[in-house]
């Protein structure tokens, strides 16, 4: 037990380490992922990266074209990092801004295929979601 609380530990230190990183480093999308990619340990660049996705995405003012060039960035052992990237880009937006799913619809088209597609499959899983949890509250 002891291990699995230092591990999640070391893990959230990396993940929480970007706010610091990305104000330090002027929410350069690059060398916030290259100082991640100092993590000792796989899972904590990973989970390093994966925060900085929400963070940068936030502190660009939800400019999705603007951030999505970040998800083309190169990641060692990280094949999903693209897919994962464009995936979060949304969620950020959407749990942050719930009423501009229009800003986020404009957004998957500017994608290119098989990422357009889960773009665009992510927003309709959100509308759904949110139109359930409307018919639930007005219950």
């Amino acid at each position: 037990r002891h291990v699995q609380t230092e591990t999640s530990h070391r893990v959230a230190c990396w993940r929480e380490i970007v706010h610091v990183a990305s104000v330090k480093h002027k929410h350069d999308a690059k060398k916030v992922f290259d100082l991640c990619s100092t993590a000792p340990f796989q899972e904590g660049a990973m989970e390093c990266r994966r925060h900085a996705i929400g963070v940068l995405t936030s502190s660009s003012k939800f400019n999705l074209v603007a951030v999505a060039p970040m998800c083309k960035l190169p990641q060692k052992n990280d094949p999903d990092f693209e897919s994962d990237c464009y995936r979060r880009i949304v969620s950020s937006t959407l749990s942050t801004l719930p009423n501009d799913i229009a800003r986020v619809e404009s957004f998957c088209p500017t994608l290119s295929e098989p990422y357009r597609s889960s773009c665009s499959k992510q927003v309709a899983g959100f509308k759904i979601s949110r139109q359930k949890a409307t018919e639930i509250s007005d219950d």
